[in-house]
């Protein structure tokens, strides 16, 4: 799991990938793409309790991690 704070994502049509902008350990930025493609859909009923999806709950996980990396 990552101990990175995200600050910001940008969508890139052109390229159909998100941009993400994560924060880590003393004010590191880490930039890194992912393709739209590779991304899974989580509808919000699943994860508006706790804010973890059943599969996280499941395994223990208390963080979300990005999904599609």
């Amino acid at each position: 799991m990552s101990r990175r704070l995200v600050v910001r994502m940008d969508i890139l049509p052109h390229l159909e990938m998100i941009s993400v902008q994560r924060v880590g350990a003393f004010g590191v930025i880490y930039s890194k793409l992912y393709r739209i493609q590779d991304l899974e859909y989580v509808p919000f009923e699943a994860i508006k309790d706790n804010g973890t999806t059943e599969k996280q709950r499941n395994k223990g996980e208390r963080e979300i991690e990005f999904i599609g990396h």
